[in-house]
């Protein structure tokens, strides 16, 4: 498994390679005796584009991919939206899994400026997490929404869900606050509706950061699982 680089690895020890970090989650289930053909994945990232490459990588071990992407990575869908992805979930053999990915996302500019990267096609960086940067700095003038503006459901949603208007967090700290919130409230979903009844659950989260030339790397967060007992155990993916 390739070391990240000293950039990456001052802000964000132990990333790994986003291959590597699948490959670790995939063994982790396979400890649990979930396979591959029976397991619908979900991946919740960011909207922006360098983030969607996640969702490639996770297509090629586990198949089609139930996109679930919002602003920031932490999930807006609806009871409606999980009733669909939930009846797609292989069930040939029975019991199948459902596994979701809650990712945030930020950029490390090749001389080490956090938030920030340069995207193929520019010739200067520009902010990553995008939405996130855009909160922070209304978060810092003072501008935090106080209620869901239906013409900007995404962005107001995201302000009431991780801004607290006591403190002003500096952007690491949004992003793995971000990133733990799309944890939790893919959690909340799924456990609302019983999945574990008919089904295994596994919900996995972190930070996605967009290195130098195009790397990418996962910082892992934390993982759950759940079988038909419900109850909630860690899943082991370090």
């Amino acid at each position: 498994m390739s070391p990240a680089p000293p950039e990456i690895h001052e802000h964000y020890p132990g990333a790994l390679r986003t291959g590597d970090y699948l490959q670790k989650v995939r063994d982790a289930l396979t400890r649990r005796d979930v396979s591959v053909d029976s397991t619908l994945a979900s991946v919740c990232t960011c909207r922006d584009e360098l983030a969607g490459a996640f969702g490639l990588h996770v297509r090629g071990i586990w198949g089609p991919v139930f996109d679930v992407a919002s602003l920031g990575g932490v999930p807006a869908m609806g009871p409606a939206g999980w009733v669909s992805a939930l009846g797609h979930i292989p069930d040939t053999h029975g019991r199948g899994c459902l596994l979701a990915f809650g990712l945030s996302h930020i950029g490390i500019d090749g001389d080490g400026t956090l938030g920030f990267v340069t995207r193929a096609g520019q010739d200067r960086p520009n902010p990553a997490c995008g939405a996130l940067s855009v909160l922070l700095e209304s978060a810092r003038q003072g501008d935090v929404p106080t209620a869901i503006d239906p013409d900007d459901f995404e962005a107001t949603r995201l302000g009431l869900r991780l801004i607290d208007r006591s403190a002003v967090p500096s952007l690491a700290e949004l992003t793995a606050t971000a990133a733990d919130t799309s944890g939790a409230d893919l959690w909340t979903a799924l456990d609302e509706v019983g999945l574990w009844q008919d089904h295994d659950v596994a919900v996995c989260w972190g930070t996605q950061i967009h290195g130098p030339d195009g790397t990418e790397w996962i910082s892992h967060r934390g993982a759950w699982f759940a079988s038909s007992d419900g109850v909630r155990q860690p899943l082991d993916v370090e």
